[in-house]
């Protein structure tokens, strides 16, 4: 059963991170091709505001949710920041951060 849960929850992972995204980029491109008119929402879709490379983020989090509930958010959210590094790493970072 749990080998079934598990198929079943990356199937809907990929195809709620692919949808979500190409739903995105299928819009871009007939932004592109001339194909839809020249309006806020096309050039929202053609700026690097374009949320499409967020598919596999919403996924984890729709899933996550569903099977787990705001607890299993909240940790899936912890597990994304974590602190516990040694601070000397800050010399490497912060000067790279910022040159970008």
């Amino acid at each position: 059963m749990n080998k079934n849960r598990n198929t079943r929850n990356l199937i809907q992972f990929f195809l709620i991170a692919f949808g979500f995204s190409w739903l995105f980029w299928v819009s871009e491109i007939l932004v592109t091709k001339g194909f839809l008119y020249d309006s806020i929402l096309a050039r929202f879709l053609q700026s690097p505001y374009n949320p499409a490379a967020f598919g596999p983020f919403v996924a984890a989090f729709l899933l996550t949710y569903q099977n787990d509930g705001i607890d299993g958010m909240i940790k899936l959210l912890k597990r994304g920041v974590n602190f516990r590094f040694r601070k000397i790493w800050f010399i490497v970072v912060l000067p790279t951060a910022h040159s970008s």
